[in-house]
């Protein structure tokens, strides 16, 4: 039916055959027939069998993208007609469509695609070129499909402005797709009103997926003082002023997005109790913490326990130094010279050095209340620790890495002998950076899952 097909070598394809969607260059065999970068071409399996379709692009580590598993898929209008309908009809039923994501990529079977909605404006971001060439189907299915629902939309932007469209080939672009609009666009969730800039906000202008997080603020803010880090457009803050909080300070490192947070303090009538301020997080806390400030992690719940690092990148330093605030004792298990290692990470972090094969000898025994991260599980020195400590009580192991390189990891523990059971009692794969993510975001991530793991509100399993 295509006039290219792709043969996957023997062996391959395992995350494809578990329900994944996408095929990397090194699972490939062979390529057969004519096609340019971005066409759909048939999936086989090394011994023929049909896998499906998708679209293809040599030019990205993600060869291929899949779009259907049937042999006789036929890829046209009516066929992102009818997945544009599957991903508005479960919205429609599930959540508050005012303002949400109405396509997520490869959770609505469109990978590498993002469409937004605030109010009566869609934001679209396409990151890979196959699915690029279909963006302009996609969003007319959407107008329609919302019309028949009597939802009007005014305007449609682009923000495919990502770095990782230069992985695909394709430069980075933002702009209108129609008629141009006003780009600031008044939106309320859990009923707080917000200004969002959809032409110059951080990725499609606001963090749509935290929704009900920023709803659970308000049960723990009530009379509280509250230091919301990273801020960005102040929606962590704004709940946690409505809720009823003492002060809000709200920080981050971008100007345009402070400006934008005080906007919409002023919008919500809070301008007198939550303020904002554009400073770097990691230089302010110590600041504060001199001032008396302990906002943030007043008191330990329980037993802390201790955080053993393996790996001394950026992320573990930035990591160690919220642990520390955060009153956990922090061992960092390194190999470089000592003068290089304390200048790198804080006074609070303890460091064990030696091979990473001897590290669980060198150290006291990890017990049920101490916690493991490791860094790059895909080397062989790390994943000999990742198995070694998989054999302890350890109440959280997370691994700090690609995604490819911790599925890898986890498929090896299975080749050697660990249960799915064994790896699941603790099993908390972080995958990061990935997406653009710095290190410091990465850390305040692996460590509210320590925070919330210490204090039984997160079972490990859920991270």
């Amino acid at each position: 039916m295509y006039e290219a097909i792709v043969t996957l070598k023997k062996g391959e394809g395992r995350t494809l055959k578990a329900g994944g969607m996408w095929v990397y260059d090194n699972e490939i065999a062979s390529v057969a027939g004519e096609f340019e970068d971005g066409d759909i071409v048939e999936v086989r399996d090394f011994d023929g069998y049909c896998m499906g379709c998708g679209y293809i692009n040599r030019k990205s580590k993600i060869t291929l993208r899949m779009l259907s598993r049937k042999k006789d898929a036929v890829i046209d209008e009516s066929f992102m007609e009818r997945r544009v309908r599957d991903a508005w009809e479960y919205r429609r039923q599930t959540i508050d469509t005012s303002s949400c994501r109405l396509i997520f990529g490869e959770a609505d079977f469109l990978p590498g695609i993002v469409v937004d909605k605030f109010a009566d404006v869609l934001v679209v971001e396409s990151l890979a070129l196959g699915i690029d060439r279909w963006k302009g189907a996609i969003v007319e299915a959407l107008k329609k499909v919302l019309a028949e629902d009597g939802i009007h939309i005014r305007g449609v932007y682009e923000r495919s402005d990502a770095k990782v469209r230069l992985q695909e080939g394709m430069e980075r672009v933002k702009g209108f797709l129609g008629e141009p609009f006003d780009t600031k666009v008044e939106i309320v969730e859990n009923g707080v009103r917000y200004m969002v800039d959809v032409e110059d906000g951080q990725k499609t202008g606001f963090f749509l997926d935290q929704k009900n997080n920023r709803a659970a603020v308000g049960r723990l803010c009530k009379g509280k003082k509250v230091l919301d880090c990273f801020t960005h457009t102040g929606s962590f803050a704004l709940n946690a002023g409505m809720a009823g909080a003492e002060s809000v300070l709200g920080v981050d490192a971008s100007q345009l997005a402070v400006e934008q947070a005080r906007e919409n303090a002023r919008l919500n009538g809070l301008e007198e109790r939550v303020r904002f301020e554009c400073a770097d997080v990691f230089e302010l806390l110590p600041r504060l913490e001199r001032q008396g400030e302990r906002a943030l992690f007043a008191q330990p719940l329980v037993r802390a326990g201790t955080v053993y690092l393996f790996g001394a990148g950026h992320v573990s330093r930035e990591l160690a130094h919220i642990l520390s605030m955060a009153e956990f004792r922090t061992v960092v298990y390194d190999q470089r010279p000592e003068a290089a290692w304390r200048a790198f990470f804080p006074d609070a972090a303890e460091r064990i050095c030696g091979p990473f094969g001897e590290a669980l000898d060198r150290l006291e025994p990890i017990t049920e209340e101490d916690y493991a991260v490791i860094m790059t599980p895909g080397h062989q020195g790390d994943y000999e620790v990742l198995s070694q400590v998989l054999r302890t009580p350890a109440k959280y192991i997370g691994c700090i890495g690609s995604r490819k390189k911790v599925s890898a990891a986890r498929e090896r523990l299975l080749t050697d002998g660990f249960t799915a059971a064994e790896i699941d009692r603790v099993w908390a794969p972080i995958g990061l950076p990935i997406g653009g993510e710095t290190p410091a975001e990465v850390a305040v991530s692996v460590a509210a899952q320590l925070i919330a793991c210490r204090s039984g509100q997160l079972d490990p399993r859920e991270c």
